[in-house]
């Protein structure tokens, strides 16, 4: 990979097998967030068929902003120090 310019490029992974494994990671992380389609052949007019899409973008945006904005499960546990000042 060849990188141009003078900005700070340390969020790209030069390791291939690092870069792979975490677009692994995010792809999952990401199939998490989608909403089951419908199986099979879908007959509507083209205005029915954006509405239906619209609809499943929010609901995937929806999904998305919710796991993001859970704090950690760690982050609500009380710290030893904590649970030996009370």
């Amino acid at each position: 990979m060849r990188t141009v310019g003078t900005q700070d490029r340390s969020e790209f992974e030069s390791d291939p097998i690092k870069a792979w494994d975490r677009g692994r990671r995010l792809d999952a992380l990401l199939a998490m967030a989608l909403p089951e389609r419908p199986h099979g052949v879908w007959r509507a007019r083209h205005e029915q068929l954006n509405r239906l899409d619209d609809e499943w973008h929010v609901a995937v945006a929806r999904r998305l902003n919710a796991s993001l904005s859970k704090p950690p499960a760690d982050s609500a546990a009380p710290t030893s120090r904590e649970s030996h000042a009370a």
